[in-house]
């Protein structure tokens, strides 16, 4: 029996995480953007039309970035599940700008908290993987994964990724 998917978190490191930092103009970065919209339109042709993000800047925001650039040739939606108000005040000018713009063109944003608190990214994390069939992620080291590999979720992790990254 073939099985259907319609929904999907995408998940992975904060950008000070990565090997790059905020360097979106570094290769690895291009690198990773490529494969996360190669990976949501490969879902797409699975079924996937709805897409959750948390939008923490990182693969999460560049997900983000790709499902509304994709949206003009395919039938998609995007999801943004804040864990609270002022997620963004910690951001550069520019990226609390475009963090504005993708909640002005997402088609849902839900605000899980006023304030932020300890493990509010976490419930967060858990709120959308609730919501999907499927897990993207740039690596397995994290809560939302082992989350999800406890709720019997399918993980995909990104293709093509430099080994820096991995």
């Amino acid at each position: 029996m073939k099985h259907t998917y319609n929904s999907c978190t995408i998940t992975g490191r904060a950008a000070e995480q990565l090997p790059y930092g905020m360097d979106e103009g570094h290769p690895d970065c291009i690198a990773l953007k490529i494969a996360l919209t190669n990976k949501i339109a490969e879902l797409h042709t699975m079924g996937v039309t709805e897409f959750y993000s948390n939008a923490e800047y990182g693969v999460s925001f560049f997900g983000a970035e790709a499902v509304i650039a994709l949206r003009g040739s395919l039938n998609i939606n995007l999801n943004i599940c804040m864990p609270f108000e002022r997620q963004a005040d910690r951001y550069s000018r520019e990226v609390r700008e475009r963090f504005f713009e993708l909640h002005e063109l997402s088609d849902t944003v839900e605000i899980l908290s006023a304030r932020f608190y300890e493990n509010c990214y976490h419930e967060t994390d858990m709120h959308m993987v609730d919501r999907s069939d499927i897990i993207i992620a740039d690596n397995l080291e994290s809560f939302i994964i082992s989350y999800a590999a406890k709720n019997q979720k399918r993980i995909e992790l990104l293709d093509n990724l430099p080994l820096e990254i991995l």
